[in-house]
């Protein structure tokens, strides 16, 4: 399997994905993660503290994929931009992607994210399953769909 670090677009669009309104919810952005033990909820003002998380995980499973003790000169994106302190700003002209886009920039990033032993227990990767989850919860139809499969919903005509 070969892994590469995820564009800082790639990121700055799962930040923007984790930040949008849910229609389906009469509360936003209750979307939660840990870290040094405590609980932060995903604001405009925590994005760039999960962010700088979420580039770490990728550098540190990037690093232990090709046994590589320097972070620089990795594959991916040429600027290497990981080298310097993320800084997430909101850029209203950048498009939100879609809740189905959301779900495969998550595929994308834990699928280069999750090379190293410490993945399984990571809170990046406690995030990215409730991001997910979130996301499911956005797709036409869902809200509409009944919550248990009933007799009645296996007898409807299609």
């Amino acid at each position: 399997m070969s892994a590469f670090v995820v564009s800082k677009s790639h990121i700055d669009a799962m930040l923007r994905v984790a930040l949008a309104d849910n229609p389906y919810r009469s509360h936003q952005r209750y979307m939660c993660w840990y870290i040094g033990g405590h609980l932060e909820w995903v604001t405009p003002e925590t994005a760039s503290d999960l962010g700088q998380m979420l580039i770490d995980e990728n550098v540190a499973s990037v690093c232990y994929r090709y046994q590589e003790e320097d972070d620089s000169n990795l594959p991916g994106p040429l600027d290497e931009y990981w080298l310097e302190e993320y800084e997430y700003s909101h850029n209203p002209l950048a498009r939100t992607p879609t809740p189905e886009e959301g779900l495969k920039l998550i595929s994308c990033y834990e699928y280069q994210s999750c090379e190293h032993a410490g993945w399984n227990a990571s809170c990046v990767r406690l995030f990215c399953q409730a991001l997910k989850d979130e996301l499911i919860s956005r797709l036409a139809g869902y809200e509409n769909a009944p919550w248990e499969w009933t007799e009645s919903e296996e007898l409807q005509a299609v």
